[in-house]
């Protein structure tokens, strides 16, 4: 993980290296690995902008099916919110889909006015 780091990679960069990387493992040879390492390569990956998802099922179950996609998974608003509220998002792009979630929430819809007319 320091090699990606220090390389820079992440995002698009990271996902297709990572896939490169650990081309060929599965869920049952990533859960051979230590717990602690495979956590660590989780909180890795999502932090620089590759979306893991751990919903249904492991931690391996999660990264497997990043080794394995055909293209690189969207993040949700509920991803992106965790990374940042756990200060993890440090990846451009996941810092710019933050920020577009920021203005999101934060922008007002104009306020409409009904005027009433009497008739006289």
């Amino acid at each position: 993980m320091e090699l990606y780091e220090d390389e820079g990679y992440m995002d698009d960069t990271l996902w297709e290296v990572i896939r490169e990387d650990l081309e060929g493992w599965d869920e049952e040879q990533l859960k051979r690995g230590d717990t602690n390492v495979i956590r660590k390569l989780r909180d890795f990956l999502r932090t620089w902008g590759v979306c893991v998802s751990t919903v249904d099922g492991t931690i391996a179950k999660g990264i497997e099916r990043v080794l394995k996609e055909e293209e690189k998974a969207p993040w949700t608003e509920a991803e992106v919110l965790r990374q940042v509220k756990a200060r993890r998002a440090r990846s451009y792009a996941l810092q710019d889909f933050a920020e577009e979630l920021k203005a999101k929430a934060t922008q007002t819809t104009p306020a409409t006015t009904s005027s009433s007319t009497s008739n006289t």
